[in-house]
């Protein structure tokens, strides 16, 4: 059981950021990133692109959301 996602989400959220319709960029590939993914997609972001250098990892993240887009 992990809180990340939904204390980052609180914290935006406290903060009066909206993540309704915005972009988000997620440097690093971190495991972290497993944590706080789903907490972000209920937000309903436009999209999510991971900047990662790790290509493989960036396969596993992008197998498991059809909300993240890449760079090469």
């Amino acid at each position: 059981d992990n809180t990340d996602g939904l204390g980052l989400v609180t914290d935006l959220m406290r903060n009066n950021i909206s993540l309704k319709a915005k972009n988000i960029l997620i440097l690093g590939s971190g495991s972290v990133i497993f944590s706080v993914l789903h907490s972000l997609e209920l937000e309903h972001p436009a999209r999510i692109d991971l900047l990662m250098r790790n290509r493989e990892k960036l396969e596993d993240f992008m197998s498991k959301s059809a909300i993240i887009d890449e760079y090469e």
